[in-house]
């Protein structure tokens, strides 16, 4: 992981010296490039919090502490942030949605509408 934040902030840089230079060179050519770069900044420094908030995860920190360092409820840390653990095994679940999801969803319901409980599995 800390080869990643390594590489990442090297990337960042680049993109933070683009907006910080625009106003001293007078780049009024081009205006749309520090937009691009701004952009790009703020999607990395999104990966960067979520790499730090998994490292303190890691380290034993709560939802709760992660919450107040970021000014919002431990809920909201935990859907941004988290990932749902199986109660019965302590194991992190899958989130990915099923394939062809409404397919089956409305296969079962003609299912159960036409009285065909034994193919409503």
């Amino acid at each position: 992981m800390t080869d990643y934040l390594t590489t990442l902030a090297a990337t960042m840089r680049g993109d933070i010296d683009t907006i910080l230079a625009a106003p001293v060179l007078n780049n009024t050519d081009e205006p749309m490039a520090v937009v691009h770069a701004a952009a790009k900044l703020q999607a990395q420094s999104g990966l960067v919090l979520a790499a730090a908030v998994q490292r303190a995860r890691l380290a034993g920190h709560t939802w709760q502490q992660i919450g107040d360092e970021l000014g919002i409820s431990r809920q909201a840390a935990f859907q941004r942030f988290g990932k749902p653990i199986d109660p019965r095994t302590g194991a992190t679940m899958n989130t990915t949605p099923l394939p062809n999801a409404a397919t089956l969803a409305e296969t079962i319901i003609d299912d159960l509408a036409s009285a065909h409980w034994d193919q409503v599995v």
